[in-house]
């Protein structure tokens, strides 16, 4: 009787979890549909008018009008600025990857040779 009891214990155990998970389900569903919702397009990258109907000749034609278009919108700056994105991200609590190096104005010749140097001689120089 006892291992009849556990056995049904067990069942009804795993039900409740069943139905607790699908409840869960339920409600994350619910929170993406609101989200869905309230959700605002960022118009930064919406380019549609200045391609309307133009015919590209090559890639730098299509890269001129992308560039003009962009200018002035934060969105594509930060995207295009990956220092900038990186501490936006970071700020968000957002995980990314180490920045390894990175250098704002000018970059001299000594210091990535020295970046570099300081790679090999560590443990894992896999990244050089």
């Amino acid at each position: 009787q006892r291992a009849a009891d556990a056995g049904l214990g067990s069942i009804m155990t795993a039900r409740a979890e069943a139905q607790r998970a699908e409840e869960l389900r339920r409600l994350d569903d619910e929170a993406w549909l609101r989200a869905a919702e309230e959700f605002e397009m960022n118009e930064d990258f919406c380019v549609r008018e200045a391609l309307r109907g133009r015919v590209f000749r090559d890639y730098r034609e299509t890269l001129e009008i992308l560039k003009r278009e962009s200018d002035g919108k934060a969105t594509i700056m930060a995207i295009g600025d990956k220092i900038l994105l990186d501490a936006m991200l970071r700020n968000l609590g957002a995980p990314v990857m180490e920045v390894l190096f990175a250098r704002r104005q000018r970059v001299d010749l000594q210091s990535v040779e020295n970046f570099v140097r300081r790679l090999r001689t560590e443990e894992d120089f896999s990244l050089v």
